[in-house]
């Protein structure tokens, strides 16, 4: 191999190491967005329909207190079947991530 080809190896050897560089940067760069865009969205959407479930929890609150509708939750499991229909049954795979 002549001096010129050595030097176009290691020339194209470095450039091939600065792009892969270059690559895996922007794909951390492009994962960390997508991960900030998705909690971005969850929060939005959990604020949107704040609104439908928030006077029903202050409803149960009134009438039963706030300890009683956590020990409800934890243990009763037809009251979390009923959950979907405070909120609106379309509404909880969204939260959920189904949809």
């Amino acid at each position: 191999m002549t001096e010129f080809e050595n030097y176009s190896l290691v020339l194209g050897s470095l450039t091939l190491l600065v792009l892969w560089v270059q690559l895996f940067l922007i794909y951390r760069a492009y994962k960390a967005d997508h991960e900030r865009r998705k909690k971005q969205s969850t929060i939005e959407y959990l604020n949107e329909i704040r609104k439908l479930y928030r006077p029903v929890e202050l409803k149960l609150i009134e009438k039963f207190g706030d300890k009683v509708i956590n020990i409800l939750i934890s243990t009763n499991v037809q009251l979390i079947e009923a959950t979907p229909h405070f909120v609106g049954q379309s509404q909880l795979p969204h939260v959920a991530g189904e949809a």
